[in-house]
């Protein structure tokens, strides 16, 4: 064949067509570009790692009692040094970033003294909400696109980050138990100290590191990304079809189980999440045939599942009255089931769901706010 082409081309162009006539695929090798500087993590890490000690040096340190404080206070530690990372040359973007964060800490701190206790359901809300409304936040401190792109985009990141976070957050629980056992060994006691600084100061600083890392794209998270979402995304859709058929062939009820309604709307989350970042996928290397019934069928099963969940919940409120939890799983269950119904209507019209999911995000954003702003006013003692 190469020797056929050379006839018409030069040698070197007849080999590569004569390879790509075999089935080859070419693609431009990635160079190792460093996105963020060393100095700038190193100056970044130093200063939240600072932060996050001062509250043990005036006598609040992380003790039972403590905990629940140190969970809602957790994403103010956390996300401003991410901002910083993140936003190179996005100076104005960063400062309205670090503004919508202050006032946020602001205003729990006056929740905290004069409404909420730290035993509420308001207050466990508030500091489960938080973090999820800053993730959408984080958004906003790196725009270049146009928002619906931009989103996509921002959604791949997170998901790339929360896998090398979690790498790193059981390479840390290795590192911990073996520093442990070694101390043990020579008859010293430091697990009051490690446990204290790993749980203060190491864990909050996993997702600035992990976000650093992905700045070398040699790590090829995002193959793994994609791996996974091949792998697990027809998993979670079988397991999704067989809980339907047996909740229908057992006549099963889960109302009286808030564990279990608690538990499925994570799964539907992450369920969505997975659909998200596969049909990102789908949409960018025209993946084969059967990949697109896949996602619509996981998001219809999806939904289903929703709408039960859905059922369950309003025959609690009939049942038990308005509570914050309660309030909180219909809310987030109607718009999961929005999300899912109108992301399997825009895939049936062979339509981009970008600019669809975009809208969606913005009203988890809104409904994220409600809960932290608006819950501990209404149900502070509750």
């Amino acid at each position: 064949m190469q020797a056929e082409l050379e006839k018409l081309l030069p040698p070197d162009e007849a080999a590569l067509v004569s390879l790509l006539r075999q089935g080859a695929a070419f693609r431009l090798v990635e160079q190792t570009v460093q996105i963020y500087t060393t100095k700038k993590l190193l100056i970044l890490l130093a200063i939240q790692v600072v932060i996050s000690q001062l509250p043990t040096l005036f006598g609040f340190p992380p003790s039972d009692a403590n905990l629940p404080y140190y969970a809602l206070y957790l994403s103010f530690l956390v996300f401003p040094p991410l901002a910083g990372l993140l936003a190179s040359g996005q100076r104005a973007n960063l400062y309205r970033f670090v503004l919508v964060l202050a006032l946020l800490a602001l205003y729990q701190t006056f929740t905290v003294i004069l409404r909420i206790s730290p035993t509420s359901q308001s207050f466990a809300l508030s500091a489960l909400h938080l973090p999820l409304l800053c993730l959408l936040l984080l958004a906003t401190v790196k725009q270049k696109n146009t928002w619906p792109q931009h989103m996509a985009k921002h959604l791949q990141n997170l998901c790339e980050a929360a896998l090398l976070t979690f790498l790193l957050f059981c390479s840390v629980m290795v590192l911990m138990m073996l520093s442990l056992f070694l101390f043990e060994a020579i008859g010293m006691d430091v697990e009051g100290f490690v446990s204290s600084f790993v749980l203060t100061a190491l864990f909050p600083a996993l997702p600035l590191l992990a976000f650093y890392l992905l700045g070398t794209r040699i790590l090829g998270m995002g193959t793994l990304l994609r791996l996974l979402a091949k792998l697990f995304l027809p998993l979670f859709t079988l397991m999704m079809a067989v809980f339907l058929i047996a909740m229908l062939v057992g006549k099963g009820s889960f109302t009286e189980d808030r564990t279990l309604l608690l538990g499925i709307d994570l799964l539907l989350a992450l369920v969505l999440l997975m659909i998200l970042v596969a049909a990102n996928f789908w949409e960018q290397e025209q993946l084969s045939s059967w990949y697109k019934p896949l996602l619509i069928l996981a998001s219809l099963l999806a939904l289903a599942i929703d709408l039960a969940a859905l059922l369950a919940v309003t025959q609690r409120f009939v049942s038990f009255g308005i509570t914050p939890n309660r309030l909180a799983v219909l809310s987030e269950n109607l718009l999961l089931g929005a999300n899912l119904g109108t992301l399997a209507i825009t895939m049936l019209r062979g339509k981009s769901i970008a600019r669809m999911q975009s809208i969606f995000f913005a009203l988890y954003g809104v409904w994220f706010l409600v809960v932290i702003v608006l819950f501990p006013l209404l149900f502070g003692a509750v």
